[in-house]
């Protein structure tokens, strides 16, 4: 449901008028007058919450379509009873903000059961939806045509080190990241495990859509999922900041919240990572309830050096996620590895693969060894 719309940039949070301060002082902007937010290109997306400019329309035509597109697959998932959980930028878009096109939104991403994942991915091909180029299971031996992938019966992305989604894109050019784990990378998985039973177990029915078996995360559930994206994407994304902090405000005891945030995050070996998160998000938004959570969480002293400025509100207000070097992106996440036998595990992962993700990728590890003949012989061959 549409809510009013800000009037003024004082109206909004303490936490969000705190981040466009330190923005403002970065590009040397005047808080007394604040058009410049109209056209920066990191905060500009929030101007229409201060009620600054018009809603853009292409944002609106995106959003409409991806809506469009989400109902389609709603209505073939209710043919084969298949429940979906929406997760990330549309979810956000429709229950957080005033005009769903406000926030950005560049794909639809859903979760879907572990055993129901082959059967859901089969079902959107079948319906004209095509592999996109760069999707991890193109380089894999399931690929079986351009834009064509064939998961045979009884295919279990949880036996091997699967990659934890498909992405897809419908004709009309919408993308679609159909996902049967929350975190996609297969070697951190290996490393923080994260049940996903308890994700299903606690996920509310989401209403308003088109279909009954749609549901989406619990509160506290949602707040550690946006603090695991914004980690895992190099604590670079414009939106994570303010999606937090626009859920914060529909919710009345931000304590009791944020003690089940780490509740969570002390059952399931994720300490380091949301203390991490927690300490960056004080420092950009200010001190709030939060608090008691960072208190809770606070590793010991020779853990605590992992978690120094590897990044730090100014250079988190400079740039966008995209261009981050994948190696960047993996340093933030091993140094928030919450022991260290996991960062041993972690790095014999990544010297050796295990013969799993050979097979995944190239059906067995002699096909491996092909492989990279193949590649050899190309290289010696270009460089005569």
């Amino acid at each position: 449901m549409t809510r009013a719309m800000h009037k003024d940039p004082d109206t909004l949070s303490p936490g969000l008028r705190q981040m466009i301060q330190a923005r403002a002082r970065l590009v040397h902007a005047s808080m007394s007058d604040p058009s410049w937010l109209i056209s920066d290109p990191l905060l500009g997306f929030i101007a229409p919450l201060a009620g600054l400019r018009p809603v853009d329309p292409r944002r609106l035509a995106r959003y409409v379509l991806l809506r469009e597109v989400l109902k389609q697959i709603l209505l073939a998932f209710a043919e084969r009873q298949i429940p979906a959980m929406l997760l990330k930028g549309l979810h956000y878009a429709d229950s957080l903000y005033p005009n769903p096109a406000i926030r950005p939104t560049q794909d639809i991403d859903l979760l879907v059961p572990p055993d129901r994942f082959q059967e859901a991915a089969m079902l959107l091909q079948e319906k004209g939806f095509r592999l996109q180029a760069g999707s991890p299971f193109e380089q894999s031996r399931f690929r079986t045509a351009p834009g064509y992938i064939e998961l045979p019966d009884g295919f279990d992305p949880t036996a091997f080190l699967c990659p934890g989604e498909v992405n897809l894109q419908h004709p009309g050019g919408a993308d679609v990241d159909l996902h049967w784990h929350i975190s996609p990378d297969p070697f951190l998985r290996a490393v923080r495990p994260l049940p996903m039973n308890q994700f299903w177990q606690s996920a509310p029915e989401l209403s308003g859509y088109e279909s009954d078996l749609l549901y989406h995360l619990a509160r506290p559930l949602e707040l550690f999922y946006m603090l695991f994206t914004w980690h895992r994407n190099g604590f670079r994304s414009n939106y994570a900041l303010v999606d937090m902090d626009l859920l914060l405000q529909q919710e009345s005891d931000q304590r009791a919240l944020w003690e089940q945030v780490a509740d969570f995050a002390l059952r399931n070996q994720s300490r380091l990572f949301v203390y991490r998160a927690l300490r960056l998000r004080e420092r950009i938004c200010g001190a709030d309830a939060a608090g008691v959570a960072i208190t809770r969480l606070e590793p010991g002293f020779f853990a605590r050096w992992r978690t120094l400025p590897l990044e730090n509100e100014r250079s988190i207000l400079s740039k966008s996620k995209d261009g981050i070097p994948n190696r960047q992106r993996w340093f933030i996440q091993w140094m928030c590895v919450d022991r260290w036998t996991d960062t041993i595990k972690l790095l014999l992962v990544l010297i050796c693969p295990p013969r799993a993700w050979l097979v995944f990728r190239y059906g067995s590890a002699g096909h491996w060894l092909q492989h990279w003949k193949r590649m050899l012989g190309t290289i010696f061959f270009a460089r005569k």
